[in-house]
């Protein structure tokens, strides 16, 4: 069985040592303070792994600092200042939302900041917004397609000819306060992609305001 016991400025080269060490110590590799938090090694805001760490045998890993060693207040304070800092959520009237101080985040009344209780693991908050934003863009490039081969399949071809009162004679439409449907059809379907974004603008903006 592994030896597990260090002491102050020990060299460590075995994983099972780093695992060993209780949350709050700090070891050093190379100019890098690494603080041992759940499992893993904290650097920089990101964790690492006992076998990571040890992974460039030329440069010593060397403990610098446990909890139980409550003699040397310096290098307390420095681990105080590498951990992260714990969310501060306000709300000012009148304003219907909370903000978050810490992380500059505005959230819904009764929520709270996306980092609370995962102060330690930002990364890994901003990793899961990224996915999410990517599965938005794959689903609404998705559906923008499905949408324009149905409208392709719909509209009859053919040029708006519109007659004095606006009307168009070629698709029989006759509301002159709305474009011809088969027309604006025509023009997405053969539009390059941003027409396409100029025309669904104008079809929101043209809700919006009720036409």
């Amino acid at each position: 069985m592994t030896d597990t016991t260090t002491t102050a400025a020990d060299t460590i080269t075995d994983a099972d040592q780093l695992a060993a060490l209780p949350d709050g110590s700090v070891v050093q590799r190379g100019g890098g303070l690494y603080v041992v938090f759940d499992g893993s090694l904290w650097n920089n805001g990101l964790p690492w792994s006992p076998a990571e760490v040890l992974r460039h045998r030329r440069t010593p890993v060397k403990l610098l600092y446990r909890p139980d060693w409550p003699s040397q207040a310096e290098l307390r304070a420095e681990v105080d200042q590498l951990r992260p800092a714990p969310c501060n959520m306000t709300h000012t009237p009148p304003m219907d939302f909370a903000q978050c101080e810490t992380h500059d985040e505005t959230f819904p009344l009764g929520s709270t900041c996306r980092f609370h209780g995962r102060e330690h693991e930002t990364w890994l908050v901003y990793a899961e917004e990224a996915d999410k934003q990517r599965l938005r863009a794959v689903t609404a490039e998705a559906a923008t397609a499905a949408a324009l081969d149905l409208i392709d399949d719909l509209f009859e071809i053919g040029d708006c000819e519109l007659d004095t009162h606006g009307y168009c004679r070629t698709h029989n439409w006759q509301q002159a306060d709305r474009p011809c449907p088969h027309g604006r059809a025509q023009a997405i379907v053969y539009a390059d992609d941003d027409s396409v974004r100029a025309l669904v603008d104008a079809a929101y903006l043209a809700a919006a305001e009720g036409k």
